[in-house]
Order: C-alpha cells, then sequence, then structure tokens
C-alpha cells in the first residue's frame, strides 16, 4: 500500500472514531434540548443498532459483488454525510429520526469496509498500525469536545455545536477518502459466496455468539460506568481517567498486536482475554476504592485491543480476500450489533433491580463465562492438534 493510501486510511479512521464518540457522547443532549424524552433518545439509539444489523451485512456483501469496496467505501461516508447533514435544521423526533435511521446502514458500514480493505492489502501487521489511529481519534475528540464545552451551561448550545463537531469530523473523513485509488480486488477466482453460505461456515455461528457475549459484557461497561461511578459517590473525574486509561490500553494493544499475535496465536488469546475481562468487570463492580476502579480499566488492552486484533485474524482464516467484507459485515452485526442490544437492554435491566449498577457488572462477568464455555470445543479440538 502506498503512503498516500495509509495516511488517507489514518484519517478516515481517526475522523470516522471521532464521530462517532461525539454522537454516542453528546447527541443525547442536543436531542434531550430538543424536548425528547429518554425514552425516545433510547429509541432512536436502539432502532439504529437494530437496522445496522441488517445494514451491515447487505452494503458490504455488496462491495465484495462488485469488486470495488472503496467505490462502497466512498458511498458510505458521503452518504452519511449528506443525510446527516439535515441534523441541524431537524426539530422534531419523527425528523431526527427519519435522519438518523436513513444514515444508519451506510453510515455503520465504514468500519467493516476500512477494516476488510486494510486486511486485504496490507495484512494484520499494517491494519493494527493503522486501525490504532481509530481508538486515538475517538479519545482525543470526545476529550477535546468536553473540554471545549467544559463551561458551557446550556444544553442547546452543547447539542449543536456537537452537531456541528460531528458534521465537521465526517466531511473531513470524505476529503480523506478522495485519493484513494479505487480498482477491482486482486486475485478474484470466483464469485463471492452469499451471507447464507457464509453463515454455514464450519464453527462460525458459535464464533459470531461468543464474541457477541464478549461485546455485551463490553458495553454494559461502555453505558453504565459513569452512572456507576456517579452511585458511588465519586466525580466524574474518576469516569474521564477511567475510561482514558482503557483507550491508552487499547491504543497499546493495536500497537503492539503484531508482535503479541504471530502466526497460529490468534485463536489461543481468546481464553485469555474472557477470563481476565471477566475479572475486570468483577473488580468493576466491587471496587474497593477510586483507585482500584480506575486501575482496572488498564485491562482494556485485553478487552477490546488484543480481542479486535486477534478475531480481525481469525476471519481472515476462514475466507479469502474478496470475501472479507461480506464475513467482516456478519461479524459487525452479530457482535456489535446483536451484542451490542444484548448488553445495553439486559444490563439496564439488571441494573433497575435490587442488586443495581454492581449487578450489572457482575451480569457481565456472567457473559464473560458464557463467552469461554463457548470456545471450549475449539480449546479442545486445539489440544488434541497438539497431542497428536
Amino acid at each position: 500500500m502506498s503512503p498516500v493510501e495509509l495516511n488517507s486510511l489514518r484519517w478516515i479512521y481517526f475522523t470516522y472514531l471521532g464521530s462517532v464518540g461525539i454522537m454516542a457522547t453528546f447527541f443525547p443532549v442536543h436531542f434531550a434540548s430538543l424536548g425528547f424524552t429518554a425514552f425516545q433518545i433510547g429509541l432512536l439509539f436502539a432502532v439504529r443498532t437494530a437496522i445496522s444489523i441488517v445494514g451491515q451485512p447487505w452494503i458490504t456483501a455488496a462491495a465484495d459483488r462488485s469488486g470495488r469496496p472503496l467505490r462502497w467505501l466512498r458511498v458510505s461516508l458521503f452518504g452519511a454525510l449528506l443525510i446527516a447533514a439535515g441534523l441541524p435544521w431537524a426539530s422534531t423526533f419523527v425528523l431526527v429520526a427519519a435522519l438518523l435511521w436513513l444514515q444508519t446502514p451506510l453510515q455503520t458500514s465504514t468500519i467493516p469496509l476500512l477494516d476488510a480493505r486494510l486486511v486485504t492489502a496490507g495484512g494484520h501487521t499494517v491494519w493494527s498500525g493503522v486501525r490504532l489511529w481509530g481508538s486515538i481519534g475517538y479519545g482525543l475528540c470526545v476529550g477535546a469536545f468536553g473540554l471545549w464545552m467544559a463551561q458551557a451551561t446550556d444544553e442547546s448550545v452543547i447539542g449543536q455545536r456537537a452537531v456541528q463537531a460531528y458534521l465537521l469530523l465526517a466531511l473531513l473523513g470524505c476529503l480523506a477518502a478522495l485519493p484513494l485509488r479505487d480498482r477491482a480486488v486482486e486475485g478474484l477466482r470466483s464469485p463471492p459466496r452469499s451471507l447464507g453460505m457464509l453463515l454455514k461456515l464450519p464453527g462460525l455461528p458459535r464464533f459470531f455468539a461468543a464474541h457477541a457475549m464478549h461485546w455485551a459484557a463490553v458495553m454494559i461497561f461502555n453505558v453504565f460506568i459513569a452512572l456507576h461511578v456517579a452511585a458511588r459517590g465519586e466525580s466524574a473525574l474518576v469516569t474521564g481517567t477511567a475510561v482514558a486509561l482503557a483507550i491508552v490500553g487499547e491504543v497499546v494493544a493495536f500497537r503492539w498486536a503484531s508482535r503479541l499475535l504471530p502466526p497460529g496465536t490468534a485463536a489461543g488469546w481468546m481464553p485469555a482475554v474472557f477470563a481476565v475481562s471477566a475479572v475486570r468487570w468483577l473488580v468493576t463492580a466491587w471496587a474497593p476504592s477510586a483507585a482500584w476502579l480506575i486501575g482496572v480499566q488498564a485491562l482494556h488492552f485485553l478487552s477490546f485491543g488484543v480481542w479486535f486484533a486477534a478475531a480481525m485474524i481469525q476471519l481472515g482464516e476462514r475466507v479469502e480476500a474478496h470475501e472479507r467484507a461480506s464475513l467482516q459485515g456478519l461479524f459487525m452485526a452479530a457482535t456489535f450489533g446483536v451484542g451490542g442490544m444484548l448488553g445495553t437492554l439486559a444490563g439496564g435491566a439488571v441494573a433497575d433491580g435490587p442488586g443495581g449498577l454492581p449487578a450489572a457488572f457482575f451480569l457481565a462477568a456472567i457473559l464473560e463465562a458464557i463467552a469461554l464455555l463457548l470456545l471450549v470445543p475449539d480449546m479442545v479440538r486445539r489440544l488434541r492438534d497438539r497431542l497428536r
């Protein structure tokens, strides 16, 4: 891959995940300033997740069938921006919902298309070195916006600025995509298999289920950590520091992924990832002090960084390059879509019960245990192969 293409992809990851961070963190403030109820705000994001479960695989499969995934990447980036451009003038729930839900298939397909392109063209070492810029973008953009708005007290001002920041980042991402060479995937030997055929690959449903359980647990952290810290009577500084440490761990993992995950070792990391993550959630639930609560988030190094890098390698071991985007879309839909909805809904339901927020993190540990159990057949198979 040329330096120009690599720099473009770095900038797309940075701006895209930066814009996602702004949307996830500050768009609810904008919606509240428009008078939306908590139920309506939750509905906006829940339906987006449901749409992505269908939309991501459809678009990524279309990209594989066309043989020109970069064209579809540009369509996703520019299409999502054009639709979102109506948000500054949308003031009713119906209009906002129409824009966000119409944009969802395009916006959420960006990452699987990016990942597939980078892995197939540059390999996993190149991918991990470029992908870390997305994590940096998420953390820096959310942090910088928070500092910018630190003195603002008017929710409508914060919300409007959040929409503007999102659109600016989206525009910069589109501009970064322009230098990318739009060529067909090389080595196309046969038409890509349908999504239904890919789902019949040996062990794939169980693979997806395990990773969906893990991401459901991570989503409990993403959604409820701020509420958990507040319920413990600790300041927002604890939340910010904990999340910042988690992002640092994630970036470090991507930076050293090529050394941590030499060929043939990706699957072997997963039992450790799930087991250590379960410990992380238990400590988070009942940390004896703020220092413990913050420090244990360094394990995000494993919970996300090593986990996602290893999952990318395992996906590549299952299909050839011309089917990578399709499989990537299925993985994102099953893991981040289904798993994300499960974690958010189940975590919220448990948190509302007698056990409160600590019980939600205990549920996260249980989900990790389920993910670990789903790996047992593969662990047994690898053990048998070594003993032969």
